[in-house]
Formats: structure tokens, sequence, C-alpha cells
């Protein structure tokens, strides 16, 4: 009797909403169309539907009805769970459906999918009590008391089970909504599972006890909206994604994070399914730039002590050898025939063991080089590529040129909608120690821009000399550290061509009609200092064709010519003169070949950095 129940209602619902075809829509030329929709994360509103996916369902029916004349009365069906949306989609109860459908082979054969909207990006969270794993043997091991959750029916329930197989060594445990396996990871140590990208970047802020794992991310085709099988909408809706793309990425672009899209973007293009990458934020590449780097000191002190030892013990050999040969002097031929034997039995097992010492000593120098290597890598990755520079601001060049792996010079710039910033900075010492504080630069300067997007950069100096100090614990005691860094900010209006700066012992070299200016700024570093006055701010008004030229001091005192002596600055300003005229790619090329042609043989005493940039 149920079932007869059942199979009535269905029929109802069936006669209720029909299934308005795109045919009879254009030969009527009005027609009602049903649409379903699930809060799967509390994104959408059921009072007004104003969530993204309702604004492109939306803009949709308007291409419809503009472009084919016809008028479509819409209705809106909120239902109770994403399973019931899909099967009354998949029955034919509703016209279409909306909410974070993900695109796959499987679910394509039981109904249509428009073109993907939005990429289909999920990423593992975990309670932050679970640490940050590297790899699958890594999550074995530390992972063995945790519990998965998962949305039954879900992709989130797929990429569980797929990581189950790969480590069968966690709980499961079934939940209704990603907002309650939010919440309950969020709270409860030991708890992890698969969500949505955006849903991660809504949600974190609110939930500050979830952090991302940097491995077995998941992507796949994509986000769509469904419709039934058959159906003869299939053509238009293809055809509407193409010719509204930019109106669709749009209202993406409204509803999402800018750090996400790009994210997205960064990956899009990655090969698989099964994608690991470092962690988003520069804060927790600086924590693992930290652990790399005290590895690699760990590792050098004990090549170091063990160097030592072994000197310490090739001494006491040669020592013992002198005592030896003095004795065989005082003997007779046969006992110093016997002890010359030995001897030479012992030169054959220590050769050996220099072997042996050798090796060791190399592999360990090949793996702080390797070290190196890495933290030249997430340093680069913190420098902005000259290439995404350009639509910040005027045409430029960067020259770049590092005395070691890593280096103690950076640039920085941040675009914002009617002004930017530009920054060159020079830390104190290069290499590795040069590598640390640029590092740490950048990421203060970010976090000082993040909270005040129009301050002036005299504040930002003041705000960040007083991190530095923080950071570094510097105080008048003699035994705190001294290091700090000199810099020169600018922040350009691009409307009036107003340029503000300020700088500590950097000044900046203008080029108006043939003629240099240039512009100082306090004597004074980044840094703790016994005397320390607030930071000035300058001002002064650009011209269409101006040259800006930013620098650090490695150029000018780079050792080199015929008789090895500093470069200087009067002979760096007369060769700004000398080139300006010229494209700015051409500038640059100049001054790396003049840079090299005056070091020679000579050993490059600094980090080399200079951008140049014409106002237009």
């Amino acid at each position: 009797m149920r079932g007869v129940v059942f199979l009535f209602f269905i029929f109802i619902v069936s006669i209720y909403y029909g299934q308005q075809s795109y045919s009879e829509l254009l030969e009527n030329g009005v027609g009602e169309v049903s649409v379903g929709y699930y809060n799967f994360s509390n994104e959408e509103n059921e009072e007004n539907d104003n969530g993204f996916e309702h604004q492109i369902m939306e803009l949709f029916f308007n291409y419809v009805e503009n472009k084919k004349g016809v008028k479509i009365n819409r209705i809106y069906t909120a239902t109770n769970s994403f399973k019931g949306l899909y099967g009354n989609v998949k029955l034919n109860n509703f016209d279409f459906g909306y909410c974070y459908f993900s695109i796959t082979e499987e679910r394509k054969k039981e109904v249509n999918f428009s073109p993907a909207y939005m990429s289909n990006i999920e990423v593992m969270i975990s309670n932050e009590n679970l640490p940050i794993v590297l790899d699958t043997n890594d999550f074995i091991a530390k992972f063995s008391e945790a519990t998965g959750l998962y949305i039954p029916e879900t992709t989130y329930e797929e990429d569980l089970f797929k990581l189950k197989e790969k480590a069968n060594v966690f709980k499961t445990e079934k939940i209704e909504s990603s907002t309650q396996l939010i919440a309950k990871i969020n709270k409860t140590p030991n708890y992890f599972g698969f969500v949505e990208l955006q849903q991660f970047f809504d949600l974190k802020n609110k939930f500050k006890h979830i952090k991302r794992q940097n491995v077995f991310l998941r992507k796949r085709e994509g986000y769509g909206f469904i419709y039934g099988k058959p159906s003869d909408w299939k053509p238009i809706v293809d055809l509407f994604y193409v010719e509204k793309y930019d109106e669709i990425r749009s209202i993406i672009k409204n509803r999402f994070d800018g750090e996400m899209l790009r994210f997205i973007d960064n990956i899009k293009g990655s090969q698989g399914t099964d994608v690991n990458l470092l962690l988003l934020t520069k804060e927790r590449e600086l924590e693992e730039l930290k652990s790399r780097n005290n590895k690699l000191l760990y590792d050098t002190e004990k090549i170091e002590k063990e160097k030592s030892k072994k000197a310490k013990q090739i001494m006491s050999y040669y020592l013992l050898i002198v005592i030896i040969m003095t004795v065989l002097i005082l003997v007779i031929v046969f006992v110093a025939y016997r002890i010359k034997v030995r001897k030479g039995k012992e030169i054959v097992l220590k050769n050996k063991e220099l072997a042996i010492q050798k090796h060791l000593v190399e592999k360990k120098h090949r793996e702080i080089k390797s070290s190196i290597e890495y933290a030249k890598r997430i340093q680069k990755a913190m420098l902005q590529k000259e290439d995404l520079l350009k639509p910040d601001f005027s045409p430029h060049f960067i020259y770049f040129q590092p005395k070691d792996v890593v280096s103690g010079d950076f640039y920085w710039s941040k675009n914002f909608e009617h002004h930017y910033y530009v920054s060159v900075t020079d830390c104190t010492g290069h290499g590795v120690p040069g590598g640390f504080m640029s590092v740490l630069g950048i990421a203060l300067l970010n976090e000082i821009i993040r909270s005040e997007k129009r301050i002036c950069p005299n504040s930002i100096l003041d705000i960040w000399r007083k991190n530095i100090i923080n950071e570094l614990h510097q105080s008048k005691d003699t035994s705190s550290s001294r290091d700090g860094m000199n810099t020169v900010i600018l922040k350009i209006d691009k409307d009036s061509l107003e340029m503000n700066y300020a700088g500590a012992y950097h000044s900046i070299i203008i080029i108006r009609e043939g003629k240099l200016i240039e512009l100082k700024t306090d004597k004074e570093p980044i840094g703790f200092t016994y005397i320390m006055t607030p930071f000035s701010n300058h001002q002064f008004q650009l011209k269409k064709n101006d040259l800006i030229y930013l620098y650090t001091d490695g150029f000018v005192d780079q050792f080199g010519g015929e008789k090895g002596k500093k470069f200087k600055s009067r002979r760096f300003k007369e060769l700004l003169l000398t080139i300006h005229t010229l494209p700015l790619l051409k500038q640059k090329e100049v001054l790396k070949r003049t840079f090299n042609q005056w070091k020679g043989r000579e050993e490059q005493v600094d980090d080399v950095t200079i951008i140049g940039m014409r106002i237009e």
C-alpha cells in the first residue's frame, strides 16, 4: 500500500511541475520553468534566492528571453536534501537544478550538465591539533587516531574512501551538510574531512580552529547546473555559456575572495586529479622556510664538530707516528723493519678511513646545497614575477642579480584601483641570513598593507620598524640583534600622478627632459637605533615621460675596472643619463652588461636590484 501511495505522489508531482521543453517555449512564446535548489552550505538564501548560482540562472533566463523574444515564468523550489534535488531533476520533476553539482562521468549518464561555470577543487581540512602532513606515509603515521567526516552520496564521500584505500588507519563518520562538517572539525580534536575550496575560504575566518592540509587535493572537471534527460535545452545552454562567459565570470568574481580565484587559476592546468601543493598563505611558507633552514644550521654545526673531531684524531695519529719513528732509530734493524711494516698497514687503514670521511663530508655538502636551493625557491615564490607587476604600474624593468643563491635584496608592489605602491629594499647581509630577513620583510609589508590600503609611505616605515624590532627582540642590550633594512617606498596616484615617498638611507633618481633629479630620504634604518625619530613623508609631482629609478647599493659598491675600485654613485648617475632615452628592456641589458664588465674576475660584493619605470 505504501508503494502505491509513493508512486501516486511521484505522478502528482510530475503533473504539477511537468517538463517545459525549449521547443514548446519557442512555439508558444511563453512558458513556465521549474528550478530546484538545495542550501548545501547555507550559501543560497531560501527567501529571495540571491546566491551567485541563482544570479547565473537568472542571467540565463534573461538571455533566452532577450535573444528569442519569449517570456519565462520561473518557479524556484527549495528541497530538503542534496540527494532529493538530484533525484527530482533526474526524474524530470524539475526542469533545472543547482547546488554545487560536480561534473562526473557517472552523473553524466543520468542527467545533462551545463558547461562548467567554475573549477571544482576539493581540499582536506583538519582540526588545528592535527599536524600538517607531507605525503601518504606521513599521513599514516600522524592520523592513526583521527576520524574522517563525510556527507553520503557526495564527492566528499568518494574522496574520503579513496584515501582510506591508500591509508586505512582512520575511522569514518557520517554528517548531514558541509556547514555541519566544518563546524564539527572546528570544535572536535582529531577530526578531518574534504570540503569545497570556496567553502573553506568562506568559513575559515569564522571557524578559527581549522586548517588546510597541503596534500590529497582533488581537482574535477568543474561545477555545473543539471537538467533532465532527454532535453532539447542543451544547444541554447551551451551557446549561453559561450556568449555570456565574461558576465558569468564577473558574477563569480563578485562572490568569491580574489585570493581563492588566483589559487584556482594557478593549479587549473596541473596534471591529474590528485594534486599536492604547498600551503597557500605566506605565513606558513615562512614557517616552513624557518624549519628547513633550522635543519640546515643544525647539519652545518654537526659537520663542523665532526671535522674538528677528525682533525684531532689525525693529529694524534701523526704524533704517534713521530714517537714510533724516534724509537725506531734506537732499536736494531730487525725491530725497525717490523715496525715499518706495521706502520705501512696503519697508513692503508687511515687512507680508507679518510676516504669514508671524505664521502660523508661531500654528502653533507650536497644536503646543505639542496636545502639552500629549496630556500631560494620559497623566496622566489614570495617575490612577484616581473610579468605580474605589469598591470600594477607604468612600463618598467627589473634588474635583479643576487650575490648568492638566496638574496638579501627584494622588491615589492601592491596595486589598488586609484593608486599603487612600489618598494626596493636591502636587508642586512646576503645569502641565507639576508634571505631570512627578506622573507620576514615581505611578510610584514603584506600584513601592514592588508590592514590599511591607503596608508602613507612614512607610516608604513614606522609600523615596519616597530614590527622588525619586536620580531628580532632588539633593544639597548648590546647582545641583541642589530639587523635591519634600508628601503624606499613610493605611493603613486594613477590619476593625478602625485607621488608620496619615504625611505631609510635610500634615494630616488628621476630623469625629466634629460635632467637628473635626486630625491633624498631619512638617514636611519628599519631596525633598532638608540635615537629613533618618525620617518618623514615627502611629495613630488610626476609628469608624463618621467623616468624613475629605485636601486640598492650593490651596483655602486661593486669593485672592478682596471684599478679594482668601486663603481660609485657618480658613475652610476652618468650611466643612467646616457641610457635613459633607450627602451626600458634595452636599458636593463646595458645595466647588466656594464655591471658584469666592470666586475670582471672580481667577486660580487653584494646583491643588486634596480627598478626603472616610465610614467605614462
